[in-house]
């Protein structure tokens, strides 16, 4: 994610900008409050990290654009340097017009009313622009060695990729299958640049009220689906122009290429892609219209959302004619190749746009997250309603997307209670007239230790909730465990809101799945074959590893140190029950796998899943060895040991916190002095 926070934090406290005005911190004691809270969190982050990691990067196109003094760069070094011997700056410079053209439409999506995508009235010596200055101060910062200057230009890149030129620059080993990423933040065509503009204009982000949420999350519902309405390229300057505006800046590029490339010019200066003199650019009456109804659409819609939520969840129409759309909602279960299948999901988010599907994985935030799952959306608090289950904004934000949505949470298999599930349908069928939902499904006893592994990974997975932190490879048997592995029931449920037909049921067996992979299976499903293959994700751990976590979880360690000591243990070999353990536990659920096989005609087993139990041991493979122990307390004791010690400059914080408390807890004072005066002795 970008980590705007950091270029925020080393900005000068009279400065403001879009995120200090919508988080209101307007006064320098405001910000310095502010600063001092992320300083915290994010010495309290890397605090965390254990000895194994070598290298953290941090990444923001803000750090630029907001730093503009060696005063504020340094700012930003002594937030950092405590914690690191070394620090590379890795920037890369794009010939200023380009930038220019590229950046007009990012600003236009974040509520800019500019109207010239190039100021002609620009100096020299701006700060976004004057590379040679920008540099400069820099390198009187951290030094010149320090200092890493990539080109953005496709000739110029490793392999002439983007992500290859990166990943290299910065010294990472990185499989080819990881790099090849989805297109992000893409400019937006003419039409849709006058468009928003045109929105800008009369319905402002920031008011005379401040920071308008309202008018912001409309914007982005317009621009969904202006984007899927209206593709192509945005607007374009003539040439004489673009290079009028470059040439602006021309003298420092050189300067900038001589004493760092040791060439005669920083960029190619190729400008064929303008045209020779500018196109006109007139929206048609009948598309400002258009827009202008989809505006005043969406706020009364949202303005009417808001109200009907006050006033109990009135029902309302969508008030338009709309194409038949279907829904693909994929629910899980868990360790059933979920995270494989959403990793390939937005690694064919292109090629699904060109089959007619949307994926939606965007965050409540409006960011795009890296794996395609919508987990931030759903919010869990048992015994209450599913409003209070899924975030506000999650269902409009559904239905601003073009064709056929495929949405895809594991979060929605906790789902038990048959009045949530058919009103998150309920709310669902407004936006869509059909509703498949997708479910892979594994036998319960393979289920459940593969689940109840996961849940030795941290305390605050459900995983735990749900099957307690018993070190043994099956979970102790309880009636509770029937809410999520009584298959039949559940799923039960969900046909009954959505229809048999509209109940995708699929085995987690290999032999069942096309190509014996979920990911080939569920694209098929889809009616699509994979472009890009994805390695499996979200492994089990080993024995030590999980009887270990299991344990911690029981002694109800911190999480960061339960993180920490968890990177030190052995992650061989894995814990198994007995061949009888596992029948036992799976013979509670044959009688109702049978009945959902009946209903559903899924093969032509009787039981519906594989009754080979051959993988499991005679006699039980979950107890200590005398090797298995020793080795999981010499991985604890080393990881123990390997706790950094509190450095001088977090005692004299913990001193400055103690002079602060003199006056209204002069007990918790005295403490913190004794705490600051034993960490001294120790040396």
């Amino acid at each position: 994610k970008n980590q705007r926070k950091l270029a925020v934090y080393a900005m000068g406290r009279k400065r403001e900008d879009a995120y200090t005005r919508k988080h209101n911190i307007g006064s320098p004691g405001e910000k310095r409050e502010w600063e001092e809270d992320f300083k915290e969190k994010l010495y309290e982050e890397l605090r965390r990290l254990d000895n194994k990691i070598h290298t953290v990067i941090f990444s923001s196109e803000h750090i630029h654009s907001r730093l503009r003094s060696e005063k504020e760069i340094q700012n930003l070094r002594d937030l950092l340097s405590p914690w690191f011997k070394e620090i590379m700056i890795l920037v890369y410079l794009r010939r200023q017009d380009q930038v220019a053209l590229s950046s007009y439409s990012t600003k236009l999506k974040v509520g800019s009313t500019a109207d010239k995508i190039l100021n002609m009235d620009a100096r020299p010596d701006v700060h976004y622009y004057d590379y040679y200055k920008t540099i400069t101060k820099w390198s009187n910062v951290f030094g010149a060695d320090a200092i890493e200057v990539r080109l953005f230009e496709t000739g110029r890149f490793v392999d002439s990729d983007l992500m290859s030129d990166f990943v290299a620059s910065a010294g990472i080993e990185a499989s080819r299958q990881y790099l090849q990423l989805e297109n992000l933040n893409e400019s937006l065509s003419w039409k849709s640049q006058h468009l928003i503009q045109r929105y800008n204009h009369k319905y402002l982000r920031f008011d005379d009220n401040g920071y308008n949420k309202f008018n912001d999350n409309v914007r982005k519902v317009l621009l969904q689906k202006l984007e899927s309405r209206y593709p192509g390229e945005g607007e374009l300057p003539a040439r004489e122009e673009a290079i009028a505006f470059y040439g602006k800046f021309k003298k420092n590029n050189c300067r900038l290429a001589r004493e760092w490339f040791d060439q005669e010019y920083l960029f190619t200066e190729d400008f064929s892609k303008y045209p020779e003199r500018a196109g006109k650019y007139r929206l048609a009456f009948s598309t400002i219209l258009y827009f202008d109804i989809m505006v005043k659409f969406e706020r009364f819609r949202r303005f009417a959302n808001q109200w009907v939520e006050r006033l109990g969840g009135a029902k309302r129409g969508n008030g338009r004619e709309k194409s038949k759309r279907t829904l693909y909602l994929h629910i899980g279960c868990h360790k059933t190749g979920s995270t494989s299948i959403q990793r390939a999901l937005v690694l064919h988010k292109s090629y699904l746009l060109a089959n007619g599907f949307s994926l939606f994985h965007t965050t409540p935030e409006g960011k795009l997250r890296a794996i395609g799952n919508v987990h931030p959306w759903i919010d869990f608090k048992e015994g209450e309603n599913i409003k209070n289950h899924i975030v506000d904004d999650f269902f409009p934000s559904l239905e601003a997307l073009e064709g056929d949505v495929v949405v895809t949470s594991e979060k929605f298999f906790y789902l038990y209670d048959e009045q949530d599930i058919s009103s998150l349908i309920q709310k669902l069928r407004k936006s869509f007239d059909v509703i498949k939902i997708i479910v892979y499904i594994r036998r319960q006893d393979k289920l459940a230790i593969s689940h109840h592994q996961q849940g030795s990974r941290r305390k605050a997975v459900a995983a735990t909730k749900l099957y307690g932190s018993s070190s043994t490879a099956l979970p102790v048997y309880d009636k509770a465990l029937d809410q999520y592995l009584d298959l039949n029931r559940r799923l039960g449920i969900w046909a009954d809101q959505v229809g048999d037909e509209n109940m995708i049921i699929r085995l987690f067996e290999k032999s069942s799945l096309t190509g014996s992979d979920a990911v080939a299976d569920f694209f098929a499903l889809l009616g699509l074959k994979i472009q890009h293959r994805v390695g499996r994700e979200n492994e089990s751990n080993g024995f030590v590893k999980t009887k270990v976590g299991h344990l911690m979880n029981q002694l109800d360690f911190p999480v960061g140190l339960s993180l920490h000591v968890s990177e030190y243990l052995d992650n061989a070999g894995k814990m198994m029950p007995s061949r009888s353990e596992a029948i036992e536990f799976y013979e509670r659920y044959k009688p109702g796998n049978s009945r959902l096989n009946e209903r559903f005609h899924l093969n032509d087993r009787e039981w519906l899943f594989d009754t080979d139990f051959d993988d499991y041991p005679e006699e039980t493979d979950q107890d200590w060895s005398e090797d298995t122990a020793n080795l999981a307390i010499k991985n604890t004791i080393t990881a123990l040991t390997d706790i950094r010690y509190v450095s001088d400059m977090e005692m004299e914080r913990i001193a400055s916190a103690a002079k602060k408390l003199r006056s209204s807890r002069p007990d918790l004072a005295n403490r913190l002095f004794e705490l600051v005066e034993k960490l001294k002795e120790k040396g």
